[in-house]
């Protein structure tokens, strides 16, 4: 593990490395340009090697034959009958295409995808919907599938497919140059630009059935911006979640932005004018705002005595210790400790360890952070987009120090936030009654959602 750069350097060397050697220009032999698919894997491999994230799952997956074999006839048969229904769909032709990922729950339980809500809501009688997250609260005797179409087959293509080699010599040297490693970067590579390639078959495919006008997702796959900017269709890219130039899906050089790559949207659809101003992404961004991430002020926090640790597949080893010490030394706070939508693996060991202390409760997709929030005076975060959304609505922020903390940077300096170094140091701030309270943020994080600017820019 090297440690010898901070996060803002690397940060910084990765997008001085890509201009200066004009990465975004460069194509596999079939003329593939491939640096935007692959820069985000990239970066979060080297935040691995110095010692950032403790893993950077940039990799190609192993299965065995058999599971290979029971997997595939699983997703055929899903995949047959999902063209099928889609085959007997009375419409042909929609103006709107959502790229789902519906990781939350509604309040009868079923999957929904907020951050487009807002959207999706407006144009849902000319919209067709593809889900992206295999929610498993899905099932078709639940009858929350209709209107849906999953991407099964995609999944089949990139389960089944053999990669093609190519000469990644070039890039590799390149990018273990600046960063001092000796990483053989080719197996990964061939994978990823599989993918790639699926994706922009796959969604091309259903884009020339529906012959959509504009296209909503969040952030990726990149194939499937590709397959749509080729067909013109209007590529609007809603923004995942908060994040600034140390983040790089959207983090890109200011020197010298990239030109001509069909893997960028068209728009970027952001929550606020600073968050609008806290990134450089090299297209039209408009502010939408968003209802989702929209937080009021709450008021008597002094009542509440709950927190909320908001944990992710990179950092949960650490929180999860951490805060079962803390819930030990604290008996009379109840810790709603929140799992990430990617973490489904790890529910249930997670409920098991937690399973003695009588106030923690363990939390997945069946209830959001904005409710959990209502009941809490603070969270405890690594690093989270909730990190903004609790400041907002006026509770208590504890940041470990930890792994890629600072990529919050922004942010440490609002009344509210505190940086702490272990769950000791966080233990002796909890005994200190007048913590409760509300904080007043200096910043507008996010704005409502206007409906007015999307009227403004689909021009319907």
């Amino acid at each position: 593990m090297k440690k010898k750069l901070s996060i803002f350097e690397l940060a910084e060397k990765f997008t001085a490395m890509e201009s200066r050697h004009d990465l975004f220009a460069k194509e596999t032999p079939d003329g593939v340009k491939y640096w935007d698919a692959l820069r985000y894997g990239i970066y979060l491999t080297i935040l691995f090697k110095y010692g950032f994230v403790e893993d950077s799952y940039f990799s190609v997956p192993r299965i065995s034959p058999q599971k290979k074999l029971i997997k595939s006839a699983y997703l055929l048969f899903r995949a047959l009958l999902n063209d099928f229904n889609l085959f007997l769909s009375s419409k042909k032709k929609y103006a709107y295409i959502f790229l789902s990922i519906s990781r939350f729950e509604d309040k009868s339980g079923n999957p929904a995808d907020f951050v487009l809500k807002d959207i999706y809501d407006q144009l849902q009688k000319d919209s067709f919907c593809i889900e992206f997250f295999r929610h498993k609260s899905f099932g078709f005797f639940k009858r929350n599938t209709k209107g849906r179409y999953f991407t099964y087959k995609l999944e089949l293509m990139n389960l089944i497919s053999k990669p093609r080699k190519s000469d990644w010599s070039y890039i590799t040297n390149v990018i273990n140059a600046e960063y001092d490693l000796d990483i053989n970067w080719g197996d990964v590579f061939d994978y990823k630009i599989l993918e790639y390639k699926n994706e922009y078959k796959f969604f091309k495919k259903i884009f020339k059935r529906i012959k959509p006008k504009y296209l909503f997702f969040q952030s990726l796959p990149k194939g499937m911006i590709a397959a749509a900017n080729d067909l013109n269709i209007i590529t609007i890219d809603v923004l995942h979640g908060y994040t600034n130039n140390l983040g790089m899906f959207y983090g890109y050089s200011k020197s010298a932005p990239p030109k001509q790559v069909k893997t960028l949207p068209q728009k970027l659809f952001t929550f606020s004018e600073y968050s609008s101003s806290i990134i450089d992404f090299p297209v039209e961004k408009v502010v939408v705002g968003n209802s989702y991430f929209f937080e009021q002020k709450s008021i008597c926090e002094s009542a509440k005595s709950a927190i909320m640790i908001v944990s992710g597949f990179f950092i949960h080893d650490y929180l999860s210790a951490a805060t079962y010490s803390l819930a030990v030394a604290h008996p009379d706070v109840t810790f709603y400790y929140k799992l990430h939508s990617n973490q489904g693996q790890q529910e249930l060991e997670c409920r098991r360890h937690f399973s003695p202390l009588s106030n923690v409760a363990v939390i997945y997709t069946e209830k959001n952070v904005n409710e959990i929030m209502d009941d809490c005076f603070a969270i405890i975060v690594i690093q989270s987009t909730v990190t903004y959304q609790a400041l907002q609505k006026g509770l208590k922020v504890f940041i470990f120090k930890k792994d890629y903390y600072e990529i919050s940077y922004d942010v440490f300096n609002e009344p509210g936030v505190f940086l702490v170094d272990n769950w000791k140091e966080l233990s002796t701030l909890l005994s200190n009654k007048d913590l409760q309270g509300n904080t007043v943020s200096k910043t507008m994080f996010f704005e409502p959602f206007n409906k007015n600017v999307l009227e403004e820019v689909i021009n319907f």
